[in-house]
């Protein structure tokens, strides 16, 4: 009869708990035989928006919050503060800094009247401070908006991605902590396993 220990139940049940919680879910509800499964909706795209206004013009800034390493495009639209009018061939800058790193980044015209867009690739999560420096006909204006967030926020495409990744690489540790407990067991089996008898001793 095969005897385990109860702490290796313990950690048994523990670990297999983890493991179901890392899987991804399965679709309910019924089903004919040999039908696809209707694929997953990808998470809706979350832009982040902040307006800022400087002596000379009011500027929107919108980007998407991913994890550092992967491009995001930041558009910055600006309109002339007295008029309201979209400004042309205006010369935007985009300063983004934090205590790990700084950027700066020139945002060439975009298609829409007034936009200026760039990608940007971040070293670092975290909160950066933004500003944007708007050069046109011998003047300048320098723009401050609020933090930029650099990360994945829940609700959003990249979001949705890097909970994908946690979720397989905890299910890879999981997997790799059995098979090493499963090892361990197999080993313990053999080596308590009743040798042959020792030998009489001699007279």
């Amino acid at each position: 009869m095969i005897r385990i220990s109860p702490w290796r139940c313990r950690v048994c049940a523990v670990l297999l708990a983890l493991l179901a919680w890392a899987a991804p879910p399965r679709a309910s509800g019924n089903k004919e035989p040999g039908a696809a499964s209707p694929a997953p909706p990808a998470a809706p795209t979350r832009l982040l928006s902040t307006t800022a206004t400087g002596e000379l013009y009011r500027l929107l800034l919108k980007y998407e919050p991913v994890p550092a390493g992967e491009p995001t495009a930041f558009t910055v639209s600006v309109h002339d503060l007295r008029s309201g009018a979209p400004v042309l061939g205006a010369a935007v800058e985009l300063r983004l800094v934090n205590a790990h790193a700084e950027l700066r980044s020139p945002l060439p015209p975009a298609a829409g009247p007034g936009d200026y867009t760039a990608t940007v690739t971040f070293p670092v999560d975290g909160d950066y401070e933004a500003i944007a420096k708007v050069t046109r006909d011998g003047e300048i204006d320098l723009v401050r908006f609020e933090p930029v967030r650099v990360g994945a926020l829940p609700g959003t495409a990249a979001g949705a991605a890097h909970a994908r990744q946690q979720r397989l690489l905890f299910g890879a540790v999981v997997l790799f902590i059995l098979a090493m407990l499963t090892v361990s067991f197999v080993s313990y089996r053999r080596s308590s396993r009743p040798g042959a008898p020792p030998p009489p001793p001699e007279t």
